[in-house]
């Protein structure tokens, strides 16, 4: 069974607004007064990243909604989404304050990028002109706000809040790099409708997210909602929704196959490929769930979409599950790469079998070349085409 998530008409919230958005600039650029603000070729994060009081020096934490980065450039963005947008905003304005109290700590913590970090405000509301002129304002404006934000903040955190971060010279440096867009409802349901740019952006940027919500994103592309891999838990807090393969994955158990895979890793130091059999990380057949036949190939595919996830497994190493096993082979990407691309011929084809650490392995075809390509994704950054790859006939036969 096969259905589409959400769809135009869906109630709109939070989550769908930030993607919304998130795809209007990663697709399109966006015209400001008499030129254009772009940044679509950035990696967009859609998840929430979030800054400890000990990070922020404001006494409290932070949380950013979007990041989009490329090389040492970011983007930090705040989405500001009511379903029934009425004010004009204004220096005062809570939601430019609540901004405030989200990207000054984050600024002041991400000093390290200097000029590099800006700061955009997307909400469905109206700018005021006096916040659209901001960049031209008067010290004493600045001055003013200072004041305002302090007041604001001893009022949400009390005496935690430490105010030294507002101070009018940080605010003008701030706000300088910050951007205020507005996207309505309207302007992005008609991109949800026509756009195939904005779609693919926008369908995209849903599979980053590492919780999906099972309603109201409005994805373009039909998924199966029906797959749970790894999950004993009853309350699930810990757990994950992952779109996978066009189908919402439900994933746990993570810290307890992480703090494994450290144990079975320590004990393979110095060995370019660890082998790590299935029953040492606690994992069978039993672990996946499904409402409907799902295949052994498709399962490891869907294991190692998960396990290559770095903000999830928080490891250095690379993994592949090897298909009907289970077992991991798991190694350093880069190293790895560097020692196939050292067997490439004068047609600037590699033979993988020609490592001796993968031949030992007596992989079939398939998984040689998803290995090689994986290595390459993982180390060099690139996908290796599968017409470079040259599985040798004699070395292979010798082990089949």
């Amino acid at each position: 069974m096969r259905e589409r998530m959400g769809g135009a008409k869906n109630v709109k919230n939070a989550q769908w607004y930030e993607l919304s958005v998130a795809a209007k600039l990663n697709s399109s650029a966006i015209k400001i007064g008499d030129g254009y603000f772009k940044i679509t070729d950035f990696y967009f994060d859609p998840n929430h990243k979030s800054y400890s009081p000990e990070q922020t020096k404001a006494g409290y934490p932070a949380e950013i909604d979007i990041t989009a980065i490329k090389a040492n450039m970011q983007y930090n963005i705040s989405c500001k989404f009511t379903e029934k947008p009425s004010r004009v905003l204004r220096p005062s304005s809570r939601e430019f304050l609540e901004v405030l109290l989200e990207f000054a700590p984050i600024h002041n913590a991400e000093k390290r990028l200097n000029g590099q970090m800006n700061y955009i405000l997307a909400t469905n509301h109206i700018f005021g002109t006096e916040l659209l002129q901001v960049r031209n304002w008067e010290f004493s404006k600045y001055e003013q706000l200072s004041e305002r934000i302090k007041r604001f903040g001893e009022g949400r955190f009390g005496n935690r809040f430490n105010c030294s971060i507002f101070q009018p010279d940080a605010l003008r440096l701030l706000l300088n790099r910050l951007y205020m867009l507005t996207f309505s409802i309207d302007e992005l349901e008609m991109l949800h409708k026509e756009s195939s740019e904005f779609q693919k952006a926008y369908d995209i940027l849903s599979r980053r997210l590492l919780n999906i919500p099972r309603q109201g994103l409005c994805l373009h592309e039909v998924i199966t909602v029906d797959l749970t891999v790894l999950c004993r838990s009853k309350n699930h807090t810990e757990c994950y929704d992952l779109l996978i393969e066009d189908r919402i994955c439900h994933v746990g158990n993570l810290d307890a196959i992480r703090r494994r895979l450290e144990r079975s890793l320590q004990k393979r130091k110095g060995e370019l490929i660890k082998r790590i059999s299935a029953a040492e990380i606690g994992f069978t057949l039993n672990d996946v769930a499904s409402r409907y036949s799902i295949s052994p190939n498709a399962v490891c595919r869907t294991l190692n979409v998960i396990f290559n996830k770095k903000e999830l497994l928080k490891s250095r190493h690379a993994f592949y599950v090897l298909p009907v096993v289970f077992d991991i082979l798991a190694f350093e990407a880069y190293d790895l790469a560097q020692r196939i691309k050292e067997t490439k011929d004068e047609f600037e084809r590699v033979h993988p079998l020609r490592v001796k650490e993968i031949s030992a392995l007596e992989l079939d075809q398939k998984a040689l070349e998803e290995l090689t390509q994986l290595a390459y994704l993982s180390g060099f950054g690139y996908k290796l085409p599968s017409s470079d790859i040259i599985i040798d006939s004699d070395q292979h036969d010798s082990h089949t």
